[in-house]
């Protein structure tokens, strides 16, 4: 069994002595700025217990000195470096170091003074706003806080996490963030997660659907109506029927020249007559009265004219032409 369990190891060594690339299996590269230290130490110690050589980092003691103790530790050693940056390898490397020193430094630089680093990652904690930004972003955002914090030595517990979450949404998701905070039992981050993203998709949906019936509304010409009063607006045309027809009065010829004769302070309509007569007619009136055959020059009703004498017949006219 010792024996199967030796080779098995000896097999795996020669494996990760033979990786040319370590980024293509540890694909974060640590910065000295950057806040990914904690994916990254996810990934190279997942990396390194695949080939059975976590003890090169997480174990103090030297192991006896020996060839293959010696060539594996120099693997290791080349995987820390080719996943750092230029400039934070140069600040951790030293002469003689080992592949536990290099972690150790790797840790130092970004988790020491981790008492002054937990209090000024708890103030952004508890004081970050979503803002502009989207759902995806600001849960990472609020996940990758929560993430450093417990690498410093105070994790922050998953009901902690939804709560702060919550209460930080802007405004437009008021109604789900009183939703979830009432549900029983109450929802893991994930499931926050998973809700907020599913109502931010139902909002980008109504909006879209929403826009082209706005502009369809927004590009139809508005039918003015015309500024008259109740009467009608449309033009009167020769030959139409006049809506009120005037009563024909019988009587003498001296009647008729009586109401021909008549002063023009009678004939002219009043100021109110001629008001709603103005505002009931339409833009362009027609002077054309076909009843009478002649032309009215002013609106509003006025008293018929004298009969035309009969109209000569069309051999009498015809007649001095042949002459």
């Amino acid at each position: 069994m010792m024996l199967h369990a030796a080779a098995t190891v000896l097999n795996l060594h020669a494996q990760a002595v033979s990786i040319q690339n370590i980024r293509s299996l540890i694909t974060t590269i640590l910065d000295i700025n950057s806040g990914n230290y904690a994916r990254w130490r996810d990934q190279f110690l997942l990396t390194t217990g695949k080939f059975s050589l976590q003890d090169h980092v997480l174990v103090d003691a030297r192991a006896p000195a020996s060839p293959d103790w010696a060539r594996m530790d120099c693997v290791v050693q080349s995987w820390i470096t080719g996943t750092l940056s230029d400039d934070l390898a140069e600040a951790i490397s030293s002469h003689g170091a080992t592949a536990r020193d290099l972690w150790v430094a790797v840790e130092t630089h970004f988790l020491g003074n981790h008492k002054t680093r937990t209090i000024l990652l708890d103030v952004e904690f508890h004081g970050f706003s979503q803002g502009d930004l989207s759902i995806a972003d600001y849960c990472r955002r609020f996940k990758k806080i929560a993430d450093q914090l417990d690498d410093l030595g105070s994790p922050v517990s998953d009901r902690t996490l939804v709560l702060n979450v919550l209460r930080s949404l802007n405004e437009r998701f008021t109604s789900i963030s009183v939703h979830l905070r009432r549900a029983s039992p109450f929802p893991t981050f994930k499931e926050a997660q998973a809700e907020l993203l599913l109502e931010e998709m139902n909002m980008a949906h109504k909006s879209s659907s929403a826009s082209p019936a706005a502009f369809v509304a927004s590009s139809t010409p508005k039918q003015v109506a015309p500024s008259g009063g109740t009467g009608s607006s449309t033009p009167s045309t020769p030959g139409s029927k006049p809506k009120n027809r005037r009563s024909r009065r019988g009587g003498s010829n001296g009647d008729n020249n009586s109401a021909n004769t008549r002063s023009p302070d009678a004939a002219a309509p009043s100021g109110g007559q001629a008001a709603s007569a103005k505002s009931a007619a339409s833009p362009w009136p027609s002077f054309w009265n076909p009843w009478t055959g002649s032309i009215q020059m002013w609106p509003g009703p006025w008293p018929p004219l004298a009969p035309l004498p009969p109209r000569p017949q069309q051999a009498m006219l015809v007649q001095p032409n042949q002459q």
